[in-house]
């Protein structure tokens, strides 16, 4: 006799069927995430070319003219603003030229984009080729398993261990940048916000943890 419908067996069989095709589902819809990256770098490569051919013929048009004939008729394909269509091109062409292990990893369909985004938005500020391609390595190892959320925060750890100058440069950066903020709430309550950096505000974070306990 068969498994009875419902039986913990044929529940667990089931399940395992769900995670095999969720898998290769999602390892499809990456490969199409990269097919579509790439026809937007060809686009790109197409406003290029319109640039080009223009300055050659001498004409005096608006010099993004080709990029906004492009970006209009890919957002009318794909139901997109052309700022949102044009900053896709750009992500693309970055992914392409600047990420090439990423960009296979997408292709094969090992990490998604959610991942390739993490891992460029935090490798596009090391400029020299060499630590770049340590840095992609290092991080692609992780994507195959992190979530991008966690992901995105291992990159950061990464890009500033492979390039410390880089890394204390964009810190003083952001040091700049920093600000305090007071929300009044009801009942005689208000919420402070501060920029600190990590460590400081990690400690404050765990010393009210502490206290509140207390």
């Amino acid at each position: 006799m068969g498994q009875p419908v419902g039986s913990d067996d044929a529940i667990w069989s089931a399940l395992d069927r769900v995670v095999a095709d969720l898998q290769s589902t999602r390892s499809e819809i990456a490969r199409l995430q990269a097919e579509e990256s790439r026809l937007l770098t060809d686009a790109a490569d197409i406003v290029r070319a319109r640039e080009d051919a223009r300055r050659a013929a001498g004409r005096k048009s608006p010099h993004d003219l080709p990029l906004r004939e492009v970006s209009a008729e890919l957002g009318a394909a794909m139901r997109l603003s052309d700022r949102t269509v044009q900053a896709r091109m750009s992500a693309a062409t970055t992914l392409r030229d600047g990420f090439a292990a990423t960009f296979t990893a997408l292709a094969e369909g090992r990490i998604d984009l959610a991942h390739a985004s993490a891992i460029v938005d935090a490798g596009a500020v090391i400029a020299d080729p060499e630590m770049r391609e340590q840095y992609e390595r290092i991080v692609l190892e992780a994507a195959e398993f992190e979530t991008p959320h966690r992901l995105r925060a291992i990159a950061r750890v990464v890009a500033a261990r492979i390039d410390p100058d880089l890394a204390e440069e964009l810190r003083r950066g952001a040091i700049g940048l920093r600000h305090i903020r007071i929300i009044d709430l009801d009942d005689g309550m208000s919420r402070l916000l501060a920029d600190l950096p990590a460590v400081l505000a990690h400690a404050i974070y765990d010393r009210l943890t502490q206290m509140a306990e207390a």
